[in-house]
């Protein structure tokens, strides 16, 4: 097993465009938005994004996200679409939450984790060491 540390925290935001007429949501109206009822375009990532499936758990609770939806290949690539698309929705963590993007639902905080093939070395060790410790 891989030794984990926690350096930090972030937390999970569904967001918007400002121009979007998308406001706070329940999570139900989370759940129904990102199964496809309503005229968003639903943006999401790959299975195996850690930010979808923290999502996909939190969220949808098994229910699945809509076959319509478009796959972000990065954090970047969903940041500029929501900054740019008023009917955009989607999922970003907070600190990615900037320009004309508006959260609209959080899914929670959680940590954010280095997981390193075996005891770190060296300056590796060193960067983990103070970044665990805060």
């Amino acid at each position: 097993m891989s030794p984990a540390y926690q350096i930090g925290e972030d937390e999970i935001l569904v967001m918007v465009n400002r121009e979007s007429p998308i406001q706070n949501l329940t999570l139900p109206e989370v759940q129904g938005l990102f199964a496809g009822q309503g005229d968003a375009a639903v943006w999401v990532y790959a299975s195996g994004v850690d930010s979808q499936w923290v999502f996909d758990q939190a969220v949808m609770e098994g229910r699945s996200v809509t076959s319509f939806a478009r796959v972000a290949t990065s954090l970047q690539e969903m940041s500029d679409t929501l900054n740019s698309d008023p009917s955009a929705i989607g999922i970003l963590p907070k600190h990615w939450a900037a320009g004309n993007l508006r959260a609209v639902y959080s899914v929670g905080v959680f940590p954010v984790l280095a997981i390193t093939n075996g005891e770190p070395q060296g300056a590796a060790r060193t960067v983990l060491g103070c970044l665990h410790s805060k």
